[in-house]
């Protein structure tokens, strides 16, 4: 009967050996090893997303001032639309350890001016990968507006209701940031 107690007693010293040896492995590992940084995920789609809409709203801001000079639409689009894919091009050189690669599905520009509610508009449907992060397929969809309401209030004087995406005002503008033009209709001109 001695001889089973002292195994019993060897074999639990023997665990016990083991489990603190195992602690202390994997304390020391844990400690003195170094956290290798994961890539943020979420925040390099977020990222891709705040870009592409940005370069969505300087497209339709480019869209806008080629039609103006011009008046010819198709070639206003046809700029702009390279316009995009510049900026795109742009963002994916922003973190080229990501290796972003678009694929534009849709994209409009629109404009609707010279009237007391006049806008200028656009919608972006871009595929995208991220490769260097192990994500591919992403499907981001966004739209960029900014729109003027104009009313007279008196002679000589006009309110300006000036609104972007989901009609938040833009409430940062002064009068340096305006010109005001008149239409003369019997000469089609702009005085």
């Amino acid at each position: 009967m001695n001889k089973r107690g002292q195994f019993s007693i060897i074999a639990a010293l023997l665990v016990a050996v083991i489990l603190i040896a195992t602690v202390i492995i994997t304390y020391s590992t844990i400690r003195n090893d170094q956290v290798q940084s994961q890539p943020v995920i979420l925040s390099a789609i977020d990222e891709t997303n705040l870009a592409v809409k940005q370069v969505l709203g300087f497209t339709i801001g480019y869209y806008g001032s080629i039609l103006q000079v011009t008046g010819n639409q198709s070639y206003a689009e046809t700029l702009a639309m390279g316009y995009l894919q510049s900026g795109l091009l742009n963002i994916a050189s922003m973190n080229p350890q990501w290796g972003t690669s678009f694929n534009v599905n849709n994209s409009g520009l629109y404009t609707y001016w010279y009237t007391n509610s006049s806008y200028s508009t656009g919608n972006l449907a871009v595929n995208y990968n991220l490769t260097g992060l192990g994500i591919s397929g992403i499907t981001y969809q966004t739209s960029c507006k900014l729109s003027v309401n104009a009313t007279s209030t008196g002679t000589n004087q006009a309110r300006l209701d000036i609104m972007q995406d989901d009609n938040t005002p833009i409430v940062n503008l002064g009068i340096q940031n305006f010109q005001f033009y008149s239409y003369y209709s019997s000469n089609s001109s702009w005085l």
